[in-house]
């Protein structure tokens, strides 16, 4: 995984802080499913893809931090 891209986000490195980054994708896929539909693993990495393959979604995301629609992809793909 690459360091994050994110100007929000400064130099933060995924790798470095692994165990925690998967932890968030966790719950993430874990609010999916309480909230909105069923999210397999599966689901969840293509919804990932979704998030930078659609530029309305991408742009929704980006709003929080620039790139964090890519780095969010990049996460969670990595689960």
């Amino acid at each position: 995984m690459s360091p994050c891209a994110c100007a929000g986000f400064g130099d933060f490195d995924p790798a470095a802080h692994e165990a925690e980054v998967q932890a968030l994708v966790l719950r993430h896929r874990d609010q999916i499913d309480t909230w909105f539909h069923p999210c397999s693993r599966e689901r969840h990495h293509d919804l990932a893809a979704m998030y930078v393959a659609d530029t309305c979604i991408t742009r929704n995301l980006d709003r929080i931090a620039t790139g964090f629609a890519s780095y969010l992809s990049e996460v969670i793909l990595a689960s």
